[in-house]
């Protein structure tokens, strides 16, 4: 393909070309600030911090020495951004699928990682065994999936360890409804800040919001794309108290 071909394709997605320059910048500043196992560098974490840049400062000072629940760790980049730029006293970072594990473990120590705790468990209503398909990047629950992977239970976890959970991060390619679920006292009891992934299906992106608001009443909730380059992707709830 010639560069003019390419050029052409791209205008047709990014009319702008201020908008493909600033974002070959940002991608250029984070390849230097930050290692990756892979180089790929998701503007919903390194540029809007997965929402936390929407959020009252007043409730992101809340957040010191809190421990904060990555779910859906993939190869560990939002745990990187969230040991380097917020002060969380540990983060447990769920990632069940073998390949994106070993990245998560390379990318720990690739960037020297104190803080993160890597767990390789899936997250749901309720704890057992979970088929899935297995995808490069985005393996997804599936009755009739070829791989298993374990489940627990976020309230289960939280209990067992005694954390004092200060925000609940979720990216587990539509599973997030029935994680949610299983967190539902954790959410009631520590009104935690959550980073919630609702583009995946319909259920998520309708009733998240709606069994949230159930269930703490206090929440500030907004609805964000988190994403310059990429249209249909990238869609989070926030919610903080």
């Amino acid at each position: 393909m010639k560069i003019h071909d390419l050029i052409e394709i791209i205008k047709k997605f990014m009319p702008k070309k201020e908008e493909l320059i600033e974002h070959l910048k940002y991608v250029e500043t984070m390849r230097k600030n930050y290692k990756l196992p892979i180089e790929i560098h998701e503007e919903a974490i390194f540029k809007y911090k997965h929402g936390l840049i929407y959020i009252p400062q007043k409730a992101i000072d809340s957040l010191i020495n809190k421990d904060f629940l990555d779910c859906g760790a993939y190869m560990g980049d939002s745990a990187l951004i969230f040991e380097k730029e917020y002060k969380a006293s540990r983060i447990f970072s769920f990632e069940p699928v073998p390949d994106n594990y070993q990245y998560l473990l390379k990318l720990i120590s690739l960037n020297n990682l104190k803080n993160v705790i890597p767990i390789q468990k899936g997250l749901g209503e309720f704890p057992g065994k979970e088929k899935y398909c297995a995808l490069v990047f985005c393996s997804r629950v599936e009755d009739d999936g070829s791989e298993e992977m374990e489940i627990i239970k976020i309230d289960d976890f939280v209990s067992k360890k005694n954390l004092d959970v200060g925000l609940i991060k979720m990216d587990v390619e539509g599973y997030e409804l029935e994680a949610l679920k299983g967190a539902e006292y954790t959410i009631k009891k520590f009104k935690p800040i959550l980073l919630i992934s609702i583009y995946h299906n319909p259920e998520e992106m309708f009733e998240s919001k709606d069994f949230l608001q159930k269930i703490v009443p206090g929440y500030n909730f907004r609805i964000k794309h988190l994403a310059d380059v990429r249209s249909l992707r990238e869609v989070h709830l926030i919610a903080w108290c």
